[in-house]
């Protein structure tokens, strides 16, 4: 489709899928990608996303026993998931055709992203640090509190749209229950205690 341009009804771009991009783009070619929504434009190398792409929001909902050990934390419900990458539930499954480990997040759009998180015990008389995986490794380290009720952190980091993932996990010095309760200061609810929220900055 070429651009079409109309005084009334306001102006129309080509548009693909990840799958039907143009496979010899012009440097500053733009369209609308219905793969997940969002304009992109190609730099001579890669396609910067404009607008759109993968954002979502996960939080715990049942609290999680743990014993001065470190673990993945279970994230069973969402607040967003705007392209349907983050696996919510406690098995791999099959999300936009990739392989998503539970509780985890896998886009697929490669790209930079950002993610804050931040995970909270029962506890305040042992050590917590909160970290996030990439692939089951721990990338990015949370606040290191010792003793201290709960840990959060933020990172940037490229995930290259087809096997990367991301899962919160968390250390504690001795047995604590991970929260999933909401925290209240002064009889005010601020907001969940043990989360993980991330977003596509840009493409490639």
């Amino acid at each position: 489709m070429s651009l079409i341009l109309d005084g009334t009804n306001g102006s129309t771009m080509a548009t693909w899928t990840l799958a039907t991009r143009p496979s010899t783009p012009n440097v500053g070619q733009i369209g609308y990608n219905t793969s997940y929504g969002g304009l992109e434009i190609y730099n001579g190398t890669a396609w910067d996303i404009i607008s759109g792409g993968p954002a979502f929001a996960a939080y715990a909902n049942a609290g999680q026993g743990m014993s001065g050990t470190a673990a993945p934390i279970s994230l069973q419900n969402k607040n967003f998931d705007t392209a349907g990458c983050f696996n919510n539930s406690g098995s791999t499954t099959t999300l936009n055709g990739l392989s998503v480990p539970a509780y985890s997040f896998m886009p697929f759009i490669p790209g930079y992203y950002h993610f804050n998180f931040s995970v909270r015990a029962s506890s305040a008389s042992y050590e917590i640090v909160a970290y996030i995986q990439k692939n089951g490794t721990a990338v990015a380290q949370g606040t290191d509190v010792s003793p201290g009720w709960s840990s959060s952190g933020a990172a940037v980091m490229y995930l290259n749209g087809s096997t990367d993932y991301i899962t919160l996990a968390a250390y504690t010095g001795g047995s604590v229950t991970v929260a999933s309760r909401t925290s209240t200061v002064s009889g005010t609810t601020y907001g969940l205690d043990t989360f993980m929220q991330g977003l596509l900055l840009r493409g490639v």
